[in-house]
C-alpha cells in the first residue's frame, strides 16, 4: 500500500492521512525514494492529516476573503462553553460546569460530524423533549450559537460545511487529486465534503484496503500470566527479532496505551538502553519510539511550576507540597537541599488535609537559637514565597486571562523556576511547550472570556497543560514503534505484536455521550454509541493489524490488576496459539557485562556490622531489642544507622495518634488521683470534670505538634470521646479487688542486659497491697502477653521493664484500651490473680503458653532470652533473618518499612508480595 501511496504523491496528489504518524511516516519514505533514486532535489509530498488539510483549507479561505471570522482554538472553544453553562439560569445547585463542559463540547462535535440536524425525526425530538440532559444541551446549544454569531467565530467541528460551501460557492478553488489513507471509516460531514469536490472535478480515491482473509498466516496468540509478564515478554522479543535479522520497523500495538505507557517504556529501556553509553537516555538516541507522549502537566519540571502556583494561589495536599519543596526545580534547591528534607519531614508531622504558601513559608522561615535558621529553616525558599505573595497582593482581584498568564510567569520567576542547574534536553523542550501550547493559549483566551478571578485563572491553566500532550524529539525511524491501535492505522511492519488484546480492552465498551438522544446515536451508528457498532469497528482494525505484517504476535494477560481472570478478545480467540510463547526475561545486555568485567566484582556476604564500643546507651530503648528479635539486620538498620522511611502525613488522627492521646490523659488523671481509694471516693462529676480537663489538655498538646489534624469542631468531638474512653476505663480500675497506688508514670530508667545499656520509660508502675510492684504498659492496639515468650519474643518491651526495675516487681501487664475490649493482659506471681489483682492477668504458673513457670522461673527466661539478643547486639549481628519467612503471614517483613534496604525480595523473589505498609 505504501508503495502505491508514494506513486500518488509523485505524481502530485495530495494524500489525507488518518493519522499524523501516516503522514510523517508517508513523508519520510517519500524522502528515501527519492535519494535512492539519485535525485538532489524534488517537490515537497503534499502528505497531510486530515485535520492539517482543513486547517490550509481554512488559510488559503482567509486569504481569498472567502470565509470571514475567527476559527477558535480548542481552549477557547471550551471556554466559552463554559461561560454559556455557567450562565443558564435552570443549573441545579452544586453542577460541576468544569467536569461536563467536555462532553458537551464533544455532543457539538458528533453533532456536526454525524449530521444529526439532518437525521433527527420526530421520535428523535420527542426523546431530547424527555430528556433533562439532551435538553439542557439543546438550551447551551441555542445560547453558544448566539455568542458564535456576535463574536464572529467558527469552531472547528463547523469548519468542514463551511469549507464545503466555499467550495461549491467558487470561492476556493477545489484540488485536483485527493488520496485518502488509513481511514477505517468516514464520517457523513467528511463524505459530504469529498462529494462536493467530487462534483466539482476533483479525483476522491481511497488507499487499497487489506482483503478478507489477507491477515497473517503466521499470527499467533500467546497467554501470559498478568500484565507485566506480557510487557516484558513484548519488549524481550522486539529485541530478538532486530537481532535476528528483521529489517524493522517491529510495532507494538496496544488498545489503551496510556494505561500501560509507564511500564512499557521501562521494560523497553531495561532491554534496549545502554546507560554507559548514553546516560541521559535523550528519546532521539533510543532504539524505540512511543507515539503516545503525556499530558504537559505530568512532565516533572513543569508539574513543579503547577505545584508551586497551587501553593502560592491556593493550597496543595502535605505530600505534594513536600515532594514539591525538595523539587530541583525551585530557587536554591541544591544550596538548601538538606534543610528542605527536613522541611518535607516537618510538614508530614504538622498533618492535615493540605498547606497553603503561608504554613510553608512559616516554617521555612523559622530559626533556632541565635536567630540562625532552624534544622528546617529554608532561608531563600522563605524568600521566594514571600517575593510571590507580595507579588499578588498588589494585583486586582479580576484581570484578562492573558494578564494572569503573565502574572503566573512572574510569578514563577520569583520562585525560581525551573531551578539552578542546567535543564535536560527533554526538560528544555518542555519548558518551551510551556510557554507555547500553556501561556500563549491561555492569552488567547481574552477574546472569549472577561476578566476572571485568580483561583479561575490558575483553574484554566491547569486545565491547558493537562490537555497539551507533549512529545519530546524522538527517533521517528527507530526500529521499534510502539503505538495505539488507531495511529497503526495504514502502516506496515516488518514485525507487529499485539499488546493486551484481553476481553475487557478490544473490542472497547460503548460510551455513548449523554447529551444527545440515545436512539439517534444508535441508529446513525455514532462511535461509542452500540456494543453492535464496535464490534464492527473493532473487527474491520484487526482485518487491518493482522494484514499488516508477515509475522504477528497477539498477547493478553491471564489475570488483571485486581487478579480477575481474563480471557482473549474475540477478535483474536481464534488465532492459532504460539506453541512456544516468547520468554518474558530481558535478554542479556552488552553494558551489563561490561561493568561486570571492568568492576570484577566478587560477591561478597557479610552478616555482622561493627560491634558496639564503650560510648554508652545505646540508642533505641526497648525497639532496639523488639526489632533485634524481629530481624537482626532491622535493628542494625534502624537503630545503629539510623535508617527510617518517612512516616506518612496524618490526614486524620490515626491510631497511634489516638493512642498518644488516653496515654497522655491518663498520665494526667493518675497524676491527680494518686490511688485507687481516691478514684472510688470521687464522685461521677468530679470524675468527668477530671476526666475532660485531661482530656483537652491531652488535644490542645496534640494540635500544638499536628496543627493540621484538628480544627475546632473535631477537637471538640476527640475531647468528647477520650473523656468517654477515661471514664470507662476508670471505672474498670475503680473495681481492681486489691488496692493500689500509682506508685510512678512514666518513669525513667536504665536497664543493663549482656553488656548492653538502653535507656527506658516506663508508662506506669502499681503498688500493691503488700508492697510488690506490677509494672504497666498502656496499649489502645492489639496487645497480648503470649508476645513476650519464646526464643525470639514479638514484644520483650514489658520483661525488659521487669528486670529492669528489680526484684520488687511481681507482674506485668499490657492494658488494653480498645474500644470494644477493655481489659488487663498480663503474667504475675502467686497472689496476683484475675480475682485480686485484676481482669486478664494471671498467676504465671497456671499460664498454659507459659508451661508451668513461676514467675522467678519466668523471668530467669527472660534474662536468658533478652541476653541472648543482647550479645547479636553487642557483636554486631545484621543478618537479613526475619523472625518467620517474607512469605509467612506472621513475618514482621509485612509492616517493615526498609524492604528496600536489605532487598530480600532479591534473594526470594517469588515470595515479593508482602502486603506490606
Amino acid at each position: 500500500m505504501e508503495s502505491r501511496l508514494l506513486d500518488e504523491l509523485e505524481q502530485g496528489a495530495t494524500v489525507l492521512s488518518a493519522t499524523n504518524r501516516l503522514a510523517r511516516t508517508l513523508r519520510r519514505a517519500y524522502q528515501q525514494r527519492q535519494l535512492e533514486a539519485g535525485r538532489a532535489a524534488w517537490p515537497s509530498p503534499d502528505a497531510l492529516p486530515w485535520e492539517a488539510w482543513l486547517q490550509r483549507c481554512w488559510t488559503d479561505a482567509r486569504d481569498f476573503a472567502a470565509l470571514p471570522g475567527m476559527l477558535l482554538g480548542p481552549g477557547q472553544e471550551l471556554t466559552l462553553w463554559e461561560a454559556v453553562m455557567a450562565a443558564d439560569a435552570e443549573l441545579p445547585e452544586g453542577f460541576r460546569v468544569a467536569g461536563t463542559a467536555p462532553l458537551v463540547q464533544e455532543a457539538w462535535t458528533l453533532v456536526h460530524q454525524w449530521r444529526l440536524d439532518q437525521a433527527a425525526g420526530p421520535g428523535d425530538s420527542q426523546e431530547a423533549a424527555a430528556s433533562v440532559d439532551a435538553s439542557a444541551f439543546r438550551r447551551w446549544r441555542g445560547a453558544f450559537e448566539r455568542r458564535l454569531a456576535r463574536g464572529g467565530w467558527i469552531t472547528r467541528a463547523q469548519l468542514p460545511d463551511r469549507l464545503a460551501a466555499a467550495f461549491r460557492e467558487g470561492a476556493l478553488p477545489p484540488p485536483r487529486r485527493l488520496v485518502l489513507a488509513g481511514f477505517d471509516e468516514r464520517s457523513p460531514q467528511q463524505a459530504h465534503l469529498l462529494d462536493v469536490l467530487e462534483a466539482l472535478g476533483t479525483e476522491v480515491a481511497g488507499a487499497p484496503e487489506p482483503r478478507p482473509g489477507s491477515e497473517s498466516p503466521a499470527a499467533r496468540l500467546a497467554p501470559y500470566p498478568d500484565r507485566d509478564a506480557e510487557i516484558r515478554a513484548a519488549a524481550a522479543w522486539a529485541r530478538h527479532e532486530l537481532e535476528a535479522g528483521a529489517e524493522g520497523p517491529v510495532g507494538i500495538v496496544v488498545p489503551d496505551l496510556g494505561e500501560v505507557r509507564a511500564p512499557l517504556e521501562r521494560a523497553l529501556l531495561d532491554t534496549f538502553h545502554d546507560p554507559l553509553t548514553h546516560p541521559e537516555r535523550a528519546p532521539d538516541e533510543l532504539a524505540f519510539n512511543l507515539s503516545l507522549g503525556q499530558p504537559l502537566a505530568e512532565v516533572p519540571v513543569l508539574h513543579a511550576a503547577l505545584s508551586v502556583l497551587s501553593l502560592v494561589v491556593d493550597e496543595l495536599p502535605i505530600t505534594e507540597a513536600g515532594a514539591l519543596v525538595r523539587s530541583p526545580y525551585l530557587e536554591a534547591s541544591e544550596a538548601e537541599a538538606g534543610a528542605r528534607v527536613r522541611l518535607d519531614l516537618r510538614l508530614r508531622r504538622r498533618g492535615g488535609q493540605g498547606v497553603d504558601r503561608s504554613v510553608v513559608a512559616q516554617l521555612a522561615a523559622a530559626t533556632g537559637a541565635g536567630g540562625k535558621p532552624a534544622a528546617h529553616g529554608c532561608p531563600r525558599l522563605a524568600g521566594a514565597l514571600g517575593r510571590a505573595r507580595r507579588r499578588l497582593e498588589a494585583l486586582p482581584a479580576h484581570r484578562p486571562p492573558s494578564a494572569w498568564a503573565e502574572t503566573f510567569a512572574d510569578l514563577l520567576g520569583d520562585l525560581g523556576w525551573p531551578g539552578e542547574r542546567t535543564l535536560d534536553s527533554v526538560e528544555f523542550q518542555a519548558v518551551g511547550a510551556w510557554r507555547e501550547r500553556v501561556l500563549e493559549p491561555m492569552a488567547a483566551l481574552d477574546g472569549v472570556s472577561g476578566p476572571v478571578p485568580l483561583h479561575e485563572a490558575l483553574r484554566r491553566l491547569r486545565r491547558l497543560a493537562g490537555e497539551a500532550v507533549f512529545q519530546p524529539r524522538s527517533n521517528p525511524e527507530a526500529p521499534v514503534q510502539v503505538l495505539g491501535i488507531l495511529e497503526a492505522a495504514g502502516l506496515e511492519f516488518d514485525r507487529l505484536w499485539l499488546l493486551g488484546m484481553h476481553e475487557g480492552a478490544w473490542p472497547q465498551p460503548p460510551r455513548p455521550n449523554p447529551f444527545l438522544p440515545r436512539r439517534l446515536q444508535r441508529q446513525q451508528g455514532l462511535p461509542r454509541a452500540t456494543p453492535e457498532r464496535e464490534l464492527a469497528f473493532a473487527e474491520r482494525t484487526m482485518q487491518r493489524l493482522l494484514a499488516s505484517a508477515p509475522v504477528v504476535v497477539a498477547s493478553y494477560p491471564e489475570r488483571g490488576a485486581r487478579d480477575e481472570e481474563l480471557q482473549p478478545s474475540p477478535l483474536v480467540a481464534g488465532l492459532a496459539p504460539e506453541p512456544a510463547p516468547p520468554e518474558a526475561s530481558v535478554p542479556g545486555r552488552a553494558w551489563e557485562e561490561r561493568l561486570r568485567r571492568a568492576a570484577d566484582l566478587e560477591p561478597l556476604h557479610d552478616p555482622w556490622g561493627p560491634p558496639l564500643g564503650e560510648e554508652g546507651p545505646v540508642p533505641g530503648g526497648a525497639s532496639l531489642f523488639r526489632d533485634q528479635s524481629a530481624c537482626p539486620f532491622r535493628a542494625f538498620a534502624a537503630r545503629r544507622l539510623g535508617a527510617s522511611a518517612p512516616e506518612a502525613p496524618p490526614s486524620h488522627p490515626t491510631p497511634p495518634i489516638r493512642g498518644n492521646l488516653l496515654h497522655e490523659a491518663l498520665h494526667t488523671v493518675w497524676g491527680e488521683l494518686g490511688d485507687q481509694a481516691t478514684l472510688r471516693d470521687c464522685s461521677p462529676e468530679r470524675l468527668n470534670q477530671l476526666c475532660k480537663a485531661a482530656s483537652r489538655a491531652a488535644v490542645d498538646s496534640t494540635r500544638r505538634e499536628h496543627p493540621g489534624l484538628f480544627g475546632e469542631r473535631a477537637a471538640r468531638l476527640e475531647v468528647r470521646r477520650l473523656t468517654e474512653r477515661l471514664e470507662q476505663w476508670l471505672g474498670k480500675e475503680a473495681q481492681r479487688h486489691t488496692p493500689f497506688r500509682v506508685l510512678d508514670r512514666e518513669l525513667p530508667a536504665e536497664a543493663a542486659v549482656g553488656g548492653v545499656n538502653v535507656k527506658l520509660q516506663v508508662d506506669r508502675v502499681d503498688e500493691l497491697a503488700d508492697g510488690r510492684w506490677l509494672v504497666i504498659d498502656y496499649k489502645t492496639g492489639e496487645a497480648d502477653y503470649r508476645r513476650w515468650l519464646g526464643e525470639r519474643p514479638e514484644e520483650p518491651q514489658l520483661p525488659l521493664y521487669a528486670l529492669a526495675l528489680g526484684e520488687q516487681v511481681a507482674g506485668a501487664a499490657f492494658v488494653r484500651l480498645k474500644p470494644d475490649l477493655m481489659d488487663f493482659s498480663g503474667l504475675a506471681a502467686d497472689g496476683i490473680d484475675e480475682g485480686s489483682g485484676g481482669r486478664g492477668i494471671k498467676p504465671a504458673d497456671q499460664a498454659r503458653e507459659a508451661e508451668g513457670r513461676n514467675w522467678a522461673a519466668l523471668a530467669g527466661d527472660w534474662r536468658q532470652v533478652l541476653g541472648d539478643l543482647a550479645e547479636e547486639i553487642r557483636t554486631g549481628k545484621a543478618a537479613v533473618a526475619p523472625r518467620f519467612g517474607p512469605g509467612s503471614s506472621k513475618s514482621p517483613c509485612r509492616t517493615c518499612p526498609l524492604p528496600a534496604l536489605c532487598q530480600i525480595h532479591h534473594d526470594d523473589p517469588g515470595k515479593d508480595d508482602l502486603g506490606g505498609e
